[in-house]
């Protein structure tokens, strides 16, 4: 299989790696390392795509099966997703192929996760048992955070204003919760046919939301919850969504038209960088 995209310009990578090769004065600070998960079928992997290469690496080549969902502890250079096969997380360093599995019991589909660094703290989300749970990584138990969700998908962090984001397929809903009393639930958006991914705008109170099944991205003011089309033709099955704050970009992967693509915040043509795909299922991205 080919795994074809644009040729990309070098970029020098901060906190978690070292700068790449010099190519002359143009840095191209607009194009970041993305590390992915490419999950289908009897493929299950992690790859990297490079500034300036022309095809995306296989990092971790046999990652268990129905991988999904991509965060990074940035100051240790660590990643962690989940598996649906033999319900666990996992970790290594996002630059080589190590891999671990978390101690962590009661998984029950896991699909999305994300670290905050302030809390040293792992959060995910997990449509088996229909609930976003937490675990402090210093130690601790696994705790609930959130309950009575149906069908729970990609979270976001507000780690200023101390806020949990969630999409949930099953209610059609985009929901948020305080993370530290628990007890200020709020309905964001509702009537989504099967929103999948989220992301936060940065320096806006505004969130992105992928809805999976029209294919549409949406951009919902935080605020007054309204509710307006960021993007009308996003693909097929527009799903994980991860914003780059320093280019004013965001990236999605589509797991049916089996691309990663990406578009400026604030507008403009949306580009497929890579295609060739098994099936992408989380991203982050590395500066």
């Amino acid at each position: 299989m080919i795994l074809r995209r644009h040729l990309l310009p070098c970029l020098a990578l901060a906190a978690v790696t070292a700068a790449c090769a010099d190519a002359g004065s143009d840095t191209g600070m607009d194009r970041p390392t993305i590390l992915f998960v490419d999950a289908a079928d009897d493929v299950s992997r992690m790859m990297r795509l490079d500034p300036g290469a022309s095809e995306a690496d296989v990092v971790r080549p046999n990652l268990a099966e129905s991988a999904r969902g991509l965060t990074l502890d940035r100051a240790e250079g660590i990643v962690y997703w989940a598996s649906r096969e033999g319900d666990r997380i996992q970790f290594g360093r996002w630059n080589d192929a190590s891999l671990s599995d978390l101690p962590v019991a009661g998984l029950d589909s896991a699909y999305a996760v994300q670290y905050l660094a302030v809390d040293n703290t792992l959060y995910w989300s997990d449509y088996g048992t229909n609930a976003i749970h937490r675990l402090d990584l210093g130690g601790g138990e696994v705790e609930t955070v959130v309950d009575g969700l149906e069908a729970p998908r990609q979270i976001a962090i507000d780690p200023d204003k101390r806020r949990l984001y969630w999409v949930d397929r099953g209610t059609g809903r985009v929901e948020s919760e305080a993370m530290d009393s628990l007890n200020d639930r709020r309905n964001l958006a509702v009537g989504l046919d099967a929103p999948y991914g989220i992301a936060l705008v940065p320096g806006e109170e505004a969130a992105l939301v992928a809805d999976a099944e029209l294919g549409v991205i949406y951009r919902i003011d935080l605020i007054s919850g309204e509710l307006s089309v960021w993007l009308r033709d996003a693909g097929t099955h527009p799903s994980f969504l991860a914003v780059d704050s320093v280019a004013d970009m965001l990236y999605w992967g589509d797991n049916r038209d089996n691309v990663i693509r990406r578009r400026p915040l604030a507008g403009g043509p949306m580009e497929t960088i890579l295609d060739g795909l098994a099936g992408p299922r989380g991203l982050v991205l590395i500066r």
